[in-house]
């Protein structure tokens, strides 16, 4: 079964970042905004990928971006990423087990226990979204200077 998706909100630095640029391009831009939010997305799924490799980099393999409306963007990713980002205080009801189930089995851990562990302890933040646009930024700065040198020209 697939995961069930979520939009990056523009609450998170993401797509924030995102919606301000596009914002501020001229009409003629044409597919800047979709270019800079796939650069984005990329890095985040890279990011992603590092930050988990067992047993498989399933989270990143989520992420993808999509047009949302003329001239909005988002990063979609599963539905769990963001509590993978921000992390999990102690104390907490269990994560719903169709969220963890098919990774902890993959694993070798007992989903249930999995789950009663990170409602108990809690979970670290991991950060990848922040850390993938950290590394975007200047790739989307510079991508962003040539197109605008373009179009002055």
């Amino acid at each position: 079964m697939p995961a069930q998706m979520v939009t990056v909100t523009v609450q998170d630095n993401a797509t924030a970042y995102i919606n301000k640029i596009v914002k501020e391009l001229p009409a003629k831009s044409g597919n800047m905004a979709w270019n800079i939010t796939q650069i984005a997305s990329s890095s985040i799924k890279q990011e992603a990928n590092s930050a988990f490799s067992f047993p498989r980099p399933y989270l990143g393999t989520t992420i993808r971006p999509q047009k949302m409306g003329e001239k909005e963007y988002a990063i979609l990713a599963a539905r769990y990423a963001l509590a993978v980002e921000r992390g999990r205080k102690p104390g907490k009801m269990p994560p719903p087990l169709g969220i963890i189930e098919e990774w902890a089995r993959k694993a070798g851990i007992n989903p249930y226990a999995l789950a009663k562990s990170i409602a108990t302890k809690g979970t670290v933040g991991r950060h990848f979204i922040r850390n993938g646009m950290i590394k975007a930024k200047p790739r989307i700065d510079e991508y962003v200077r040539k197109e605008a040198r373009r179009l002055v020209e």
